[in-house]
């Protein structure tokens, strides 16, 4: 298993120890190429894109990054108070990590 693989791993069951479904999630790892962000990734429907370079940039562990961006796709927001990882800017999620 690569540590990608590894990654959206622990970033799908955090989600499901809360009882969120996360089989039919598609998470697309890529860098950002020409398109240069001040974020990380985006969520869209039930697909997550997260910016391996602008992850490894703010230093945030690659499974907080997609974590973070599923919990976009159950619609919870940015500073949501019960999970850390909704934080909503990188440096706020640098250092974090997901058993």
């Amino acid at each position: 298993m690569t540590d990608a693989d590894e990654a959206i791993k622990k970033a799908k069951a955090y989600w499901q120890k809360y009882g969120y479904e996360t089989d039919d999630i598609m998470i697309i790892l890529r860098d950002s190429g020409r398109y240069s962000p001040e974020l990380i990734g985006y969520q869209k429907s039930r697909q997550v894109v997260v910016y391996l370079d602008k992850a490894a940039s703010y230093q945030v562990d690659l499974a907080v990054a997609i974590a973070h961006e599923i919990g976009h796709v159950y619609g919870i927001r940015h500073y949501d108070t019960d999970h850390a990882i909704m934080r909503g800017t990188a440096k706020e999620l640098k250092g974090l990590r997901l058993l």
